[in-house]
């Protein structure tokens, strides 16, 4: 397993960045396995709703790697100091 360590050297913008997009495309699929089940398995595509989910999408994303990235953080530095 990975250290959270060799992590947080790649840097905070390119994890939150990287994480945020994967953390994005599951929400922007169940989005629309959602619509289809509603919708008795009929979908129909449109750009502009696209677009919006996307975004929507993305920006839960990101906001949830920012979160994560701020509790392991949280939990690295209280690992720390306890060892010092």
């Amino acid at each position: 397993m990975v250290n959270w360590g060799q992590i947080r050297e790649k840097g905070k913008r390119r994890i939150v960045l990287l994480y945020g997009i994967v953390l994005s495309i599951p929400l922007i699929l169940d989005y629309y396995i959602v619509k289809c089940l509603l919708k008795s398995f009929r979908l129909d595509f449109i750009f502009v709703e696209f677009l919006f989910v996307s975004i929507i999408c993305i920006l839960l994303g990101l906001i949830l790697a920012l979160l994560i990235w701020h509790r392991m953080e949280k939990d690295w530095s209280n690992t720390n100091s306890f060892f010092k």
